[in-house]
């Protein structure tokens, strides 16, 4: 945690007060969406401070072993979200391979997500419990507990995930997925995030968690679900050549 909070008053030190405690650092965030902001900027020393920011993160979850579990959905301009559906999916989908994950390492773990309504909570909570507790058995042995939920401003891996998920994962499907909005004034689609794709596809492909099933089939890491009529493949995150850049 320590060096997490040092990476962030190097790269940003003017977020944090210089006489203030330093593990009062861990209260200030730097978002994934500011991120995002300054890697779409023209400012070049800023987008230099944004990329050398991601890659100490992504630098200090690799050398502790860090590794990733997502699931995605790409939907159409204009479509609602069903809430339960697509995150509880994901949270499923997260609690699912987490305990494969545990079960290689003889161990048991908890998930700690990131805070919303306690509503949300609740459902999301809910949906677990009764797959835990099923007459069948628990479909989650390794993992202790229900997801809990915590504020990110103090917690360092609920920050780092969302550096990681928004500032460098979000980016990547735009760019990979994002063909469809192209002409649509979507702040979100930007060239800028070619650059972004190139650099780190391969640090975010090698960092899945992935595993072979009982059928032989590589499950796990991350998974989009792609609900427009192009129905394309988790695959394109990681293709050499970002499939935008040939359209802007």
């Amino acid at each position: 945690m320590n060096h997490f909070l040092k990476i962030k008053t190097r790269f940003f030190p003017g977020y944090f007060n210089a006489t203030a405690p330093f593990l009062d650092s861990i209260l200030i965030e730097i978002k994934g969406n500011e991120l995002r902001k300054s890697l779409r900027d023209d400012n070049t020393r800023r987008w230099q401070q944004t990329i050398g920011f991601i890659d100490a993160c992504l630098n200090l979850l690799k050398s502790n072993g860090a590794m990733l579990i997502g699931r995605a959905l790409i939907k159409n301009p204009g479509d609602k979200n069903d809430d339960a559906v697509v995150y509880g999916g994901s949270i499923m989908h997260i609690c699912q391979h987490f305990n494969h994950f545990l079960e290689q390492q003889q161990e048991f773990g908890m998930v700690i997500a990131d805070s919303r309504k306690s509503a949300q909570n609740k459902r999301t909570t809910h949906t677990i419990f009764t797959q835990r507790h099923q007459i069948r058995g628990n479909s989650y042995p390794k993992i202790a507990d229900m997801p809990v939920y915590g504020h990110s401003n103090n917690f360092a891996m609920l920050q780092l995930t969302d550096i990681v998920c928004s500032g460098v994962i979000f980016p990547i499907l735009i760019n990979s997925f994002g063909e469809h909005l192209i002409d649509s004034n979507n702040v979100h689609v930007s060239p800028k995030y070619i650059d972004v794709h190139s650099r780190y596809k391969e640090i975010i492909k090698n960092m899945q968690f992935r595993y072979k099933n009982e059928n032989g089939l590589w499950v796990g890491g991350m998974l989009v679900a792609d609900k427009t009529p192009f129905n394309r493949k988790t695959s394109r995150m990681f293709q050499h050549e970002p499939v935008l850049s040939v359209t802007w």
